[in-house]
């Protein structure tokens, strides 16, 4: 089993509510941290917030999936791609 860390993000839309707007996952907890810092963007009208990054634990073979798709340590998902990876981590 190898480690990686979560985050989900949320997406918020002024006289529409929130919504789930997919996730990003990375290998190193001040990756993601620094990586959510610089995504905390938007107006007052629509933005987007990440939770705080939690340590998950996935198969070798989901990992090397991850790691495929990273750039600089993070691979962003959108809610399509839960699919795909979920049912392995």
């Amino acid at each position: 089993m190898k480690k990686v860390w979560i985050s989900y993000c949320t997406e918020y839309e002024e006289n529409w509510g929130q919504r789930p707007d997919g996730f990003m996952i990375g290998l190193g907890l001040e990756v993601m941290e620094a990586n959510i810092k610089e995504r905390r963007t938007g107006s007052r009208e629509y933005f987007w917030r990440y939770d705080t990054p939690r340590e998950v634990y996935c198969e070798m073979k989901t990992f090397k999936k991850i790691v495929e798709k990273m750039k600089e340590g993070i691979a962003h998902y959108n809610n399509n791609d839960k699919l795909d990876l979920f049912d392995k981590i």
